[in-house]
């Protein structure tokens, strides 16, 4: 990029211009009269691309003369590096740093930058931008003496010239501080060579009072640099001065000295002239203190630049769009799970889990991972699990033991559905012939399983049995039964006691034994009848002695 600026020249014969390489430049002799370059071309001006070490001469002829003017063309190097293009990820922070052997002066766009005047900056940007590094290559001083090694030589102050003692509104043009206030300046030597001159101020109690002034010529349109360096002279660096440029009596920017200070503190600020005129350049004080306000000036340019650019794209990468699959994401505690990321193309995931592996987790959780795409960039998601546990599943038989020809009812609880062994349904009576275990599997309504079980014992019955007897009526006797280990019988009749039975019958005892069980037995009592006896005496009646 080109900046056209423009040289004049009236009084001098020969015009040196440093430039930078394929800068346009405007090269205007100044007056009027007839021009007649060394191109040929007889235009008031001529424009001029610095492209090598080139002399370009001018006759300007007059009512009353004829003079030559030599523009001297010297090539400088002008260069700013705004670095390399830098991708980046949407999030990510990035680094910037412009290099250049002018002054850097800024960064556009500014926007989302803490200081575009600093040429290194961090940033987290959100879209794709180009960042432009610009730095100005300072071109002729217009101020003559701004390193003040001419002395007291073209400017002006309306502070009091102090010759070997300074006070409050006086200055001198000296190597060191100290010698002029030895109880509270401090010792420094000058910003230029460390051996040279500088401005030297004890504050003025008075604001807005001119600490320096002089005069320049600019031209319409031009841009123009002020610059300066300034250093704190009081040794307890305190209450530092607050001067301010002006022109015209218009101010246009501010030097606020830090506290604290030990080194030099360079300056610098912009205006642009809007007609070719003579300008006074003048800095101002805004501090009117009589504690501190000392301070020390050197080193004053006021000039035209050449601003060279440079651009730095940074690619704002899109995060991968990364997915967290667990599938299943519901399971049955000791079922297991597979862990998959989707949207990059590689993938890690807390809890040491290896990418697309099975497990099986014991507790319900988020399982987080973070995937990264082939420009390394990060997106992190996650996938939540419910791990449910197993139902507790209760099987039971009522009764749990039996005799055999008894029936059992036999449930389950603890699900929604059961299936049992030997196919058969939940709260089924079965009669087994011998002692069983039911075996069940019951689901919850999270499909969850687990088993039970429940046994049925099974007693044989007893064998019961009685010993069966005969009688004459109207004898005694007991039954007693034998196979249990209690009995009972028809009839009234108790176990082994006795009785009189009155006629021959059947008598049933139902036997019980020690686990309940029941069984029948039977004894026939026989009852024979008394015989009828008849007595017979004849005769019937008799004497003694008779027969």
């Amino acid at each position: 990029m080109t900046i056209a600026r423009s040289y004049s020249s009236v009084t001098k014969d020969t015009v040196p211009i440093s430039v930078c390489r394929n800068e346009i430049i405007d090269l205007r002799p100044g007056g009027t009269g007839k021009f007649l370059w060394s191109d040929g071309s007889t235009k008031n001006y001529l424009s001029v691309l610095a492209n090598n070490n080139k002399n370009i001469w001018v006759t300007v002829t007059t009512n009353k003369d004829t003079s030559s003017i030599l523009f001297a063309l010297t090539l400088r190097s002008c260069n700013v590096n705004a670095g390399n293009d830098v991708s980046v990820c949407k999030g990510g922070s990035v680094t910037l740093a412009a290099t250049t052997n002018g002054i850097f002066k800024e960064w556009l766009p500014s926007a989302g930058l803490s200081n575009p005047k600093s040429p290194s900056f961090s940033i987290t940007p959100t879209v794709t931008t180009s960042y432009i590094a610009s730095s100005i290559f300072v071109n002729q001083n217009l101020i003559i003496n701004g390193d003040f090694e001419k002395g007291f030589e073209n400017f002006s102050s309306d502070y009091v010239f102090g010759d070997s003692v300074l006070k409050y509104g006086y200055y001198v043009v000296g190597k060191n501080p100290y010698p002029y206030a030895t109880s509270w300046f401090r010792s420094f030597t000058d910003h230029t060579s460390g051996n040279g001159r500088m401005f030297i101020a004890d504050g003025s109690e008075v604001i807005n009072t001119d600490v320096y002034k002089t005069n320049v010529y600019v031209h319409a349109g031009e841009n123009y640099v002020f610059s300066a360096w300034l250093k704190n002279v009081k040794s307890d660096l305190a209450n530092p001065a607050r001067l301010s440029f002006y022109i015209n009596g218009q101010a246009f920017g501010n030097l606020n000295l830090p506290n604290g200070e030990t080194e030099w503190v360079y300056y610098n600020t912009y205006w642009t002239a809007t007609t070719d005129t003579l300008i006074t350049i003048s800095i101002k004080n805004q501090n009117n203190s009589g504690i501190g306000n000392d301070f020390a000036i050197d080193d004053l340019v006021f000039a035209d630049y050449t601003t060279i650019y440079d651009t730095v794209n940074v690619n704002v990468l899109p995060l991968p769009t990364v997915t967290a699959v667990a599938s299943p994401n519901e399971i049955c505690i000791q079922e297991s799970i597979k862990f998959n990321g989707q949207g990059a193309t590689s993938y890690v995931w807390n809890n040491g889990i290896i990418d697309g592996s099975t497990i099986k987790p014991t507790t319900s959780g988020t399982y987080i991972v973070t995937g990264t795409d082939n420009n390394g960039c990060k997106n992190t998601t996650s996938v939540s699990i419910t791990v449910n546990p197993l139902p507790t599943i209760t099987a039971q038989s009522q009764p749990a033991s039996l005799c055999i020809g008894d029936s059992s009812i036999i449930t389950a609880k603890g699900g929604i559905s059961y299936v049992w062994s030997n196919v058969m349904t939940n709260g089924t009576y079965v009669s087994p012939k011998t002692s069983q275990t039911y075996y069940v599997t019951g689901t919850d309504a999270n499909g969850c399983k687990n088993t039970g079980n429940t046994a049925v014992t099974v007693y044989a019955l007893p064998t019961v049995s009685a010993q069966s007897t005969s009688l004459c009526k109207g004898f005694t006797t007991k039954l007693a039964g034998q196979g249990a280990t209690t009995y009972a019988w028809s009839g009234g009749i108790q176990d082994g006691i006795t009785f009189t039975p009155t006629s021959t019958s059947t008598y049933i005892v139902t036997g019980t034994d020690v686990n309940n069980c029941r069984n029948t037995g039977s004894a026939v009592v026989k009852v024979y009848d008394l015989p009828t006896v008849t007595a017979v005496a004849s005769p019937n009646e008799i004497c003694i002695q008779e027969s």
